[in-house]
């Protein structure tokens, strides 16, 4: 199956080891209108982290967006905090309408997968 999946190439400045995944983004989401914009119809290539790695702190202050592969389906958001002892991400979007895009907590029991964000291209 993963064979038969489309796939792209991207310039990267350095190799990390691991799984790589692209992501074509739906919504408004994480658009708020500055250089930090994750478009509609951008694809968003993300680094895979490990589930064993979960229990310690995200690299938010390195990586701020993430892919969020969540049972409800898959988010692109960013990680505004990381409760390791709960066991809980909470997310946030970059679109200002917080009436229509507020932070909320997921727990990560509730993730399949969690993936930093290492590009975002738009197609023009």
């Amino acid at each position: 199956y993963m064979e038969e999946l489309p796939s792209h190439s991207i310039v990267v400045d350095k190799f990390h080891k691991g799984n790589y995944f692209s992501f074509r983004v739906i919504g408004e989401s994480m658009d708020d209108g500055t250089s930090q914009s994750i478009l509609h119809g951008s694809i968003v290539t993300a680094r895979e982290i490990n589930k064993n790695h979960w229990k310690s702190k995200f690299h938010t202050h390195k990586f701020a967006d993430y892919v969020i592969v969540h049972k409800d389906g898959i988010l692109v958001k960013r990680i505004i905090a990381h409760d390791t002892e709960k066991g809980t991400i909470m997310l946030r979007s970059l679109n200002p309408d917080k009436e229509y895009y507020p932070d909320y907590e997921v727990n990560l029991d509730e993730c399949e997968m969690i993936l930093n964000i290492v590009n975002v291209s738009i197609s023009r």
